[in-house]
């Protein structure tokens, strides 16, 4: 409690006015971050490994635009730093804690906007206005946005992903899915698509998020997000991102998440025993006698 205090005081002089509402929220994903550490191990580095791997497919390093930056627990900022001539992480907060990373680089800037489309349909439009841009990066984001946007969930996912599509560099995109919340037992006791209806093609990397084991928002349960990525950076300009709407097909697999158990299985799942319990016991006193 007492460093979430430090970092909501030491953020808050850095914080613009209008965006200090945010800065409780921005803690708190902070500091579950620093709690579950091993927890959130694969996803995170699985995240910072596509952005770092994709590096190597852009032609042109000019300027990375990383949208969703957040605490940078997902985000390789010193290989951007090193490879591109300019940095810019774009969120609603920026955390004093990410001074340690970002400060030794000159190149690095940072940029409060709010980027919900709900209330602002232009809210990406700054990124047409940027010359020299060769990559757009959107972290983790979309669910966030629709997350904030109760009622409007979906035209929220909808603004994001068209307004990525239609830009002329580059955009990777990495986004939860749905969620799940198991028992111990393993059955689902709530779930959602966290893209609200948003068809996405199945290509792409995929991996599972373990956000809160047990004990993190309830002692016998724990939350479970599906994340996909898509793709790298495309090479041919001319070629629509891959991750816009296309028809999900019938004939599709279903991930593990889909066809897992929602009730607990029978007593007995193996039928009936060849030897009843009582007849293996009477055999075993009598050979214990006749020896």
């Amino acid at each position: 409690m007492l460093a979430e205090l430090l970092v909501y005081a030491a953020s808050y002089r850095l914080t613009p006015p209008a965006f200090r509402r945010h800065l409780g929220r921005a803690v708190g994903l902070w500091a579950r971050g620093q709690r579950q550490t091993r927890a959130w191990a694969p996803h995170l580095a699985n995240s910072r490994g596509l952005i770092d791997t994709s590096i190597d497919d852009l032609a042109s390093r000019r300027t990375v635009v990383v949208l969703g930056s957040g605490p940078l627990f997902d985000l390789p900022v010193e290989s951007l730093c090193r490879t591109f001539r300019r940095v810019i992480l774009v969120d609603r907060i920026h955390l004093s804690t990410i001074g340690s990373r970002v400060d030794r680089y000159a190149n690095v800037e940072r940029q409060w906007r709010d980027l919900s489309s709900t209330g602002n349909p232009g809210a990406l439009d700054f990124l047409d206005a940027i010359e020299d841009l060769d990559w757009v990066i959107s972290l983790s984001l979309v669910s966030q946005l629709a997350e904030g946007a109760p009622g409007a969930e979906r035209r929220e996912v909808d603004g994001h992903l068209d307004k990525l599509a239609g830009l002329a560099c580059p955009a990777t995109l990495i986004a939860d899915l749905d969620y799940r919340v198991f028992n111990r037992h393993g059955v689902v006791l709530d779930s959602a698509d966290l893209l609200h209806g948003r068809p996405v093609p199945r290509s792409g990397l995929r991996w599972k998020w373990e956000v809160a084991p047990f004990g993190e928002e309830g002692r016998h349960t724990r939350r479970v997000h599906s994340v996909a990525a898509w793709p790298g950076p495309i090479r041919n300009r001319n070629h629509p991102p891959r991750f816009v709407s296309v028809p999900i097909s019938a004939r599709r697999m279903k991930s593990p998440s889909d066809t897992m158990p929602t009730s607990l299985p029978p007593w007995s799942t193996t039928g009936s025993p060849l030897t009843c319990c009582c007849s293996i016991i009477l055999a075993a006193s009598v050979i214990g006698v006749s020896a």
